[in-house]
């Protein structure tokens, strides 16, 4: 849809703002880290005599997802009123996540007073 089109839409239906809200990425990461584990006893020179504990390390490697979303808001003449980047770590679907996105963005609108809270 050509963009004035778009505008004469969203000023007909009598709308105050558009909400756009943009998936920008979804990444995936890796974390690894080394832990040291107690591996029992072993046989040798110790502080207690002829036996020691021993530990070795163990690399535990972990993925998550990380989707990065942009939302913007505008009045109905497409002035920016307000931006905002958003990170969700490890999302399911869009579906799980969007009422509680929606809450975050609906309370830190509010918390601005750019909204009226109800």
């Amino acid at each position: 849809m050509p963009e004035a089109s778009f505008e004469a839409a969203v000023a007909n239906k009598g709308a105050q703002g558009l909400l756009l809200v943009t998936l920008l990425a979804v990444d995936t990461r890796t974390q690894v880290s080394t832990t040291m584990v107690h591996g029992g006893m072993g046989w040798g020179r110790g502080p207690w005599g002829g036996t020691t504990w021993t530990s070795f390390p163990v690399q535990q490697v972990s993925q998550y997802d990380l989707a990065t979303v942009e939302t913007k808001l505008f009045d109905v003449q497409t002035t920016l009123v307000w931006a905002a980047t958003t990170n969700t770590f490890n999302p399911r679907s869009v579906a799980r996540e969007a009422p509680a996105f929606a809450n975050l963005i609906i309370e830190q609108l509010a918390s601005r007073q750019i909204i009226s809270s109800k």
